[in-house]
């Protein structure tokens, strides 16, 4: 069986001293007590998970785990792993407690401490996304990587250094606050990473973007084209990077093992300009929410609350018609097959129209 290795920082992973559960089912309530951060934001350590059934995307029975920190130091021994030890809907897909050894792995954060902390039925993202298994998942959510330069009131910013709060200029409703940002750090090496999207700034024709852009490969990239009229319906699209791979210098990145992705959601969804280029903010669809983790998701849902009981796509609704992979893929055909034509004629080669909208 192979092996998955996942970095996490320091903040993501504690002690404890005890844990408790009371109830069943939707009634469960798991208590921790006696919980401290073993590092910090800034420190990342090297989980390797044992014995993971091919295509398995998440902790289940029968794994061991070892956590090792940035200097190979051994500092949770190998132990097996248990998600079910905490029962029914107190468990969670973002969380993990060790059982034979007193460490939990908690993906929304765990505090400095010593402090309690409690899971309970609203930690499985029940209702709004994921699959309420009780199984930490590995995977992530649509994010853009350090170096980005943000446009903001002040000029360009740096999306590492963003926090909530602070200023970005928008598409369509000029300078809007960022309700939260939400940052983790993925291994490349799992194979049920999807690969960052490289976007070369030499696409996007004589309006560039000042250097190479990095995206996770959810993250959707405005394209406005005829395609889009003639496919969708409408002049504007939101496209999912992934399904845009195999257009000239957009490609998957390869080579890395590990990267970090940021995440900027605001009140209500928008565009906004990275390195020029126009995308999204967050999109809190439900494999959004089940991935961010119990305090990100605490986070968007006291931003939008409505989202608890009702679609993100009738209290939340898309800048622009959101495509899906397929979809997205579709639009890349088109515009490679509208490419190829271009330079038939003999015109200049034409630019596919993911503008850097000034």
């Amino acid at each position: 069986m192979p092996t998955v290795t996942l970095t996490l920082r320091g903040d993501q992973i504690g002690r404890y001293s005890s844990f408790s559960g009371t109830g069943n089912g939707p009634d469960r309530i798991v208590t921790v007590d006696g919980v401290e951060a073993i590092g910090t934001a800034n420190q990342l350590f090297t989980v390797v998970v044992e014995q993971v059934n091919t295509g398995v995307t998440e902790f289940q029975n029968g794994q061991f785990i070892t956590i090792l920190d940035s200097d190979n130091n051994v500092v949770v021994p190998r132990t097996s792993v248990q998600p079910d030890i905490e029962q029914g809907r107190g468990a969670g897909d973002e969380h993990l407690l060790l059982n034979n050894q007193p460490f939990l792995i908690d993906l929304g954060g765990v505090p400095a401490g010593p402090s309690t902390v409690t899971y309970t039925e609203a930690d499985e993202a029940a209702g709004v996304g994921g699959d309420d298994d009780g199984q930490l998942d590995f995977m992530d959510f649509p994010c853009i990587t350090p170096g980005a330069m943000i446009t903001t009131p002040d000029g360009f910013t740096d999306v590492a250094a963003l926090k909530s709060g602070d200023l970005v200029e928008t598409l369509d409703h000029g300078t809007v606050p960022l309700a939260w940002v939400g940052r983790r750090t993925l291994d490349l090496t799992n194979r049920a990473t999807g690969k960052p999207i490289l976007i070369k700034t030499s696409f996007f024709g004589e309006q560039q973007p000042s250097r190479d852009l990095i995206l996770s490969p959810d993250h959707r990239i405005l394209v406005n084209d005829p395609a889009c009229k003639f496919l969708f319906e409408t002049s504007e699209v939101l496209a999912p990077s992934k399904g845009l791979v195999g257009l000239p210098r957009i490609r998957e990145m390869r080579g890395r093992r590990h990267i970090e992705y940021i995440t900027l959601f605001t009140e209500q969804h928008e565009i906004i300009f990275a390195n020029g280029l126009a995308v999204e903010t967050l999109y809190p669809g439900p494999e959004a929410l089940h991935r961010l983790g119990a305090l990100g998701r605490a986070k968007i849902l006291s931003v939008c609350p409505a989202l608890r009981h009702q679609s993100p796509s009738v209290v939340y609704p898309g800048a622009r018609r959101l495509l899906s992979v397929r979809e997205s893929k579709v639009l890349s055909d088109a515009l490679r097959l509208e490419r190829q034509v271009g330079i038939e004629e003999g015109a200049a080669e034409p630019s596919a129209r993911l503008r850097v909208v000034n």
